[in-house]
């Protein structure tokens, strides 16, 4: 931001435009300096900790590994604006901003200074980044995607009124919309193949929507059991169908009947399902019914004893402590 301020030399000699411009930019920020005020400069410290704090935690790079790993995050940034990284799209790419550049330095465009320092934007802060000693990941600079795309923009800006830039742009544009066409074809128009795991939409859905046929009026209660952390899916999945019965009220508690959603448990874990009812529903309740799905989903139906103890109080639905 300094440095475009600093490009505009009507700025830099307009006392009103600095000051105004000061005023914004810290307006912009205030709430991250009141939040560093309000707890000990936290985010400031972890920043601090994260470039000079000294110690090799897990993921930690020497200099030699961090080099081509920041420079492959960096490539990463610029073929960012790529639909699909395919050999072909990323020689036109660089081809389009060699001959942009070599065309804008030679007729000294008016927006020449722009053009190059939006292009090298990600590699001034990865000079910067090269002090950081663990892998960046692609969502940590994510906004670095919105200079190069500018700068790619003036860069077609700058082709289109050479003929050779003109089939270069052309044979871009035609290359990506048919890698968008072919992925939107078998994303959406090809017959859908069947999943056989658990973690199929349809095979879930069968679960939920049998449980709902099965429960009938009134309350009924649910836990899931799967081999991860988290159970979002069926939980969103279960309050979703809730619309189509209004007469029925799911729960997360024990209730007299109560249903356990088992995902297939890991290799050579058979005991899994007896030491979560046992360890962490803490439940004896008599088992009514069983019925398995596609992809290995399986659904016990309880009849619960109102006098059971609750369960074990670090688990809550979503997320499972074992």
């Amino acid at each position: 931001m300094v440095v475009i301020f600093l490009l505009n030399k009507t700025s830099i000699k307009n006392l009103k435009i600095i000051l105004l411009s000061l005023i914004s930019f810290v307006l912009s920020v205030s709430t991250f300096i009141l939040f560093d005020l309000r707890n000990n400069f936290l985010m400031t410290t972890a920043v601090l900790n994260s470039f000079f704090g000294g110690g090799k935690e897990k993921g930690y790079l020497e200099l030699k590994d961090r080099i081509p790993a920041h420079f492959n995050s960096l490539l990463g940034t610029y073929k960012s604006i790529l639909f699909n990284e395919n050999f072909l799209l990323i020689l036109l790419l660089a081809i389009i901003f060699i001959f942009a550049s070599f065309l804008i330095l030679r007729s000294k465009v008016k927006y020449r200074k722009e053009f190059f320092f939006l292009l090298l934007f990600p590699a001034l802060i990865f000079v910067f980044l090269i002090f950081y000693s663990y892998p960046i990941w692609p969502e940590y600079v994510l906004g670095l995607l919105v200079p190069v795309v500018l700068a790619f923009y003036l860069a077609l800006q700058a082709i289109w009124k050479n003929s050779l830039g003109k089939i270069l742009t052309t044979l871009f544009f035609v290359i990506a919309f048919f890698n968008v066409s072919n992925f939107i074809q078998s994303q959406y128009f090809q017959k859908y193949q069947p999943n056989d795991t658990a973690g199929s939409y349809k095979n879930q859905l069968a679960v939920v929507e049998w449980i709902y046929r099965d429960a009938g009026k009134g309350k009924f209660g649910y836990f899931v059991y799967t081999p991860e952390i988290y159970t979002h899916g069926m939980d969103y999945l279960i309050s979703w169908e809730a619309k189509n019965y209004p007469d029925e009220i799911f729960t997360t508690n024990k209730e007299r009947t109560t249903y356990l959603i088992l995902y297939p448990h890991l290799a050579n874990d058979e005991g899994a399902y007896d030491f979560w009812k046992k360890n962490t529903l803490k439940t004896t309740g008599k088992l009514i019914l069983t019925k398995t799905f596609n992809g290995g989903i399986t659904v016990e139906k309880l009849l619960i004893d109102k006098n059971e103890p609750e369960v074990d109080q670090n688990y809550y639905q979503g997320l499972i402590f074992r």
